[in-house]
Order: C-alpha cells, then structure tokens, then sequence
C-alpha cells in the first residue's frame, strides 16, 4: 500500500440538528448534507447553486496559466488537421434505411 504524503482531516459536523435542518429545507439525504456542511455550505440557496450550477457560475477557464498559449491550441488542433476523430469512433454503416413518412411517397 502506497502511504500518503498527507495527513487529510475532514471538518467535524457536531450539530447533528443543523444536518437536519439543512437536509430538509434543502430536500437532500442527511449524508450529502453533513457533507454540504462541511464544505461550508450551511442554506438551502447555497446547497441549490452547489448541487445545480449554472452555466452562469462557471469560471473563466482563460484565467488558467497559459490556457491561451498552450491550451487552446491543444484543443483546436483537431479541427485544424485531417485526423477529426479519435480511431475508437464505431463506424456506421454507410446507407441507413430511411423511413417512409407517408404512403404515397
């Protein structure tokens, strides 16, 4: 087994009615509020915004080091050269059989 190189602790919820409360008013199971809580998430908004974000919320992946130097040129490199897609793509068939959309046709 491969020892780690950290000692991690986790933050200790000793309110077992603040799980409660939160995992009512935010309509979630008790163990994914205790997690909540101890991520710093105490109301139901900010469960809401964890749980379900919107795109809105996202950060500007620009901001990384060097996203516009070397990142964005290793993701439109494909689109630059012929080799599109991945060799694991499933091929299709080449003719589908297309279906009648009426019987007059």
């Amino acid at each position: 087994m491969i020892e780690s190189k950290y000692n991690w602790q986790m933050n200790q919820i000793d309110d077992p009615q603040a799980v409660g409360k939160l995992a009512k008013e935010a309509n979630v199971d008790e163990t994914i509020a205790k997690l909540l809580l101890q991520r710093g998430i105490d109301s139901p908004d900010q469960a809401t915004n964890f749980l379900k974000p919107s795109t809105a919320s996202f950060h500007d992946p620009y901001l990384m080091h060097d996203m516009k130097k070397k990142g964005l040129p290793e993701f439109s490199r494909p689109l630059r050269t012929e080799n599109r897609l991945p060799s694991t793509v499933i091929t299709m068939p080449m003719e589908l059989p297309v279906p009648r959309l009426c019987m007059k046709c």
